[in-house]
Formats: C-alpha cells, sequence, structure tokens
C-alpha cells in the first residue's frame, strides 16, 4: 500500500517546478494554441508532426478553461498514471510475481518517465500510452477471443502514429 501511495504522491513533487522555455516551452503553446492555430499553420512541422499530441492538450485546455501550466502539468500525471495502470493490468496476470514487486517495477518505470524533465504531455507520453494501450487489448483480445479488442488495438496502434 506505501508503495502504490508513493507512485501517486511521487510526481506531485515535480508539478511545482518551473517551465522549460525550449522544448517544453513550445510543446506547451502548440497544445494551448491548437484550435487557433490549426490548420491554417500546416508550415509549422511541429504542428502536423504531433497532431494527436497537440489535439490532446489542445481539448484539455477547452475542457479546463484555460487551466494554464499547472493544468497541462495534471494532464501530464494523468497520462502517467493511465500508462502505469494499463501496464500493471498487462503484466499482472502474465509474471507470476508478488504484486508487491510488480508494484516496485511501475515506481521504476514512473521515476524513468519523470527523469527525462517534461512535465507537460509530450509526444513520448502520448505514444507510450497508446501503446500499451495497444498491446493490451490485442493481449487481451486474442486471449479471450473478442474480435472487438483486436480492432481496438489496431485503431490505437494506428493512431498513435499521429501522436509523434
Amino acid at each position: 500500500m506505501s508503495l502504490l501511495l508513493l507512485i501517486v504522491l511521487f510526481p506531485f513533487c515535480f508539478t511545482w517546478q518551473g517551465l522549460d522555455v525550449t522544448d517544453t516551452g513550445y510543446y506547451l503553446v502548440n497544445s494551448q494554441q491548437f484550435f487557433h492555430a490549426y490548420p491554417n499553420d500546416f508550415g509549422d512541422a511541429q504542428c502536423t508532426a504531433y497532431w494527436l499530441t497537440n489535439f490532446i492538450g489542445g481539448c484539455w485546455y477547452t475542457v479546463t478553461g484555460g487551466c494554464g501550466l499547472l493544468g497541462f502539468r495534471v494532464l501530464s500525471l494523468l497520462i502517467i498514471y493511465a500508462t502505469l495502470g494499463l501496464s500493471f493490468l498487462a503484466l499482472r496476470g502474465l509474471i507470476r510475481r508478488p504484486i508487491g514487486e510488480l508494484v516496485l517495477a511501475l515506481f521504476a518505470a514512473e521515476a524513468l518517465f519523470l527523469a527525462k524533465g517534461i512535465f507537460i504531455p509530450s509526444y513520448n507520453q502520448v505514444t507510450a500510452l497508446f501503446f500499451i494501450g495497444s498491446a493490451v487489448a490485442l493481449h487481451r483480445g486474442l486471449i479471450r477471443h473478442k474480435p472487438f479488442l483486436v480492432f481496438l488495438a489496431g485503431l490505437l496502434a494506428g493512431m498513435s502514429v499521429f501522436a509523434r
């Protein structure tokens, strides 16, 4: 239980850090301005190369009412938590180890996520989320003979192309 609490609370230590105005700031502005610039700004490679990531960020910014930097950090945490949760679902049935060891491994993965120093939704986070979602859906679809889950896996894998 304490490891699970550590997984949930550890990333909040980093949400209060400042903003890097180079790459991270550029990602943030592309997400924030997505509905204002797109599709008029096709000349910018960032706007079209990371279309899905910017779309998710733009939707989050619109739904939360101009949430600002802290709001994008919360979205980043939600993406990390979803990725870790899907990883747990995928590995729980495959690994015959105690749950504590699996949770410890997920904490290590979370620490590596946070070590990159990008605390806003980035294309790496969105790609990882769609990849693990596709893997979980494909595995469960094949094991349980559910064609819809196999279709969903293909859909998620295809959508991940637009995240990066």
